[in-house]
Formats: C-alpha cells, sequence, structure tokens
C-alpha cells in the first residue's frame, strides 16, 4: 500500500494540497451530502481549519496523533 500512496503523493501531492486546489477551483461545488444537508467545499475547508485549531488548542502537533468523539449518523 504505500507504494501506491508513494506514487500518488509524488504524482498529485498531499490530501490537504489537492483539497486546497479543490478549494480554490470549485468554492461553492457541493463536497459532501450526508441525508437532506450539503456542505460546499468551501463550508468543508472552514469546518476542517476549525477542527485543525481546536486539534491544535488540545495539544496534538503535526504528525502526532488525536481523536475525535462524534455522534453516530
Amino acid at each position: 500500500m504505500s507504494a501506491i500512496r508513494d506514487y500518488v503523493q509524488q504524482a498529485f501531492g498531499t490530501f490537504t494540497g489537492l483539497f486546497a486546489l479543490q478549494v480554490a477551483a470549485n468554492p461553492e461545488k457541493i463536497a459532501v451530502i450526508c441525508g437532506e444537508a450539503g456542505l460546499s467545499y468551501r463550508e468543508l475547508d472552514a469546518r476542517a481549519d476549525r477542527m485543525a485549531g481546536a486539534l491544535q488548542r488540545g495539544g496534538v502537533t503535526p504528525g502526532g496523533a488525536g481523536a475525535i468523539l462524534a455522534a453516530r449518523s
């Protein structure tokens, strides 16, 4: 699996980088849908930034592990 991951990363960049490109190219396009609700790439990016900030304030460092507790949907 690591060979595939390495190839994709070399050819296309990191997931974070690819996501940033998609946000820039299609900010209002729907990125995810859950039931009747959807989030645009811009909205999903903003939520991901808030989650990353909360994890960092909680002491999670780059490359470190963190846990997220969420209700089942």
